[in-house]
């Protein structure tokens, strides 16, 4: 019944927007991947390549921006940021499908709910045009960090950090005494994180990854022992890293780190 509901929406949506079918543009003079480029790709193929190959935003007229990575296997991780430098995180999925000649992005949730939207690709980014309320999303195209650059980011993370700061808020704070906080980051993209004071520790093992721009550190936290099950994803900007530094900044409001060092600590500094 789904897949019949979702098919008339599309004929419909078909219907109304064939008036305005996109025009073709030369991928090639406006994205930066042109070297990975192929050709003979299909309208969907092109479309899902160039997602992938790309680094998308938008942004509100109140100043808030929203990041979009579109993931090869399907996956959609969308970065909320704030006028206040806070950042939300959410992911969804994905996918391209073609009906009538047209293409449309199909945006689906765990719960399977579809949002279907018309493409157009210009040389500044792609529209969008959400088929049930008509309305028009524009994302931007910003070029994905190189190959070379985000691998070099991804081998500096790997290793041991030990925080320098903490020990300063240790300092101001009395009630965090012996005050301490450690990752560990493995090839293999999974990391422990340990904190605590000289009363209290706390250890955390989960997943990790660099958001194709090279800018956030994204924490997938495990359900206990569970590395499959994540129960929380916290976003990091990575302020600066080295072979023998790290600067991480808390852009995001957690009930961990953030609640035990203090809301006003947001930069810590590691050394190996």
């Amino acid at each position: 019944m789904k897949t019949s509901a979702c098919f008339v929406i599309l004929m419909a949506a078909v219907t109304l927007l064939s008036a305005n079918i996109p025009s073709e543009i030369d991928l090639v003079k406006c994205r930066d991947y042109f070297g990975n480029f192929k050709k003979d790709l299909s309208t969907v193929q092109l479309i899902e390549h160039d997602l992938v190959h790309g680094n998308w935003s938008t942004l509100s007229a109140n100043g808030n921006q929203e990041k979009y990575y579109f993931n090869r296997e399907g996956l959609l991780q969308v970065l909320h940021s704030g006028k206040d430098g806070q950042v939300t995180y959410h992911s969804t999925f994905w996918r391209v499908a073609e009906f009538d000649g047209q293409p449309f992005l199909v945006v689906s949730d765990d719960q399977r709910k579809e949002k279907l939207m018309q493409v157009d690709q210009t040389c500044e980014g792609i529209t969008l045009r959400d088929v049930v309320s008509n309305e028009v999303f524009q994302l931007e195209y910003q070029p994905v960090r190189s190959t070379a650059k985000l691998n070099l980011t991804k081998a500096y993370m790997v290793g041991d950090w030990t925080n320098v700061s903490a020990m300063e808020v240790a300092e101001r704070t009395p009630q965090v005494r012996g005050a301490f906080l450690q990752y560990q980051f493995s090839t293999d993209g999974t990391f422990s994180r340990h904190y605590g004071n000289h009363t209290k520790r706390i250890v955390e093992i989960g997943s990790w990854e660099i958001s194709n721009d090279g800018q956030f550190l994204l924490l997938h936290i495990a359900e206990g022992d569970n590395m499959e099950s994540a129960r929380s994803t916290q976003v990091i900007r990575v302020a600066q890293v080295d072979d023998h530094g790290l600067v991480l900044e808390q852009v995001m409001k957690t009930s961990d780190v953030n609640d035990f060092f203090g809301a006003d600590n947001k930069t810590y500094a590691f050394i190996r």
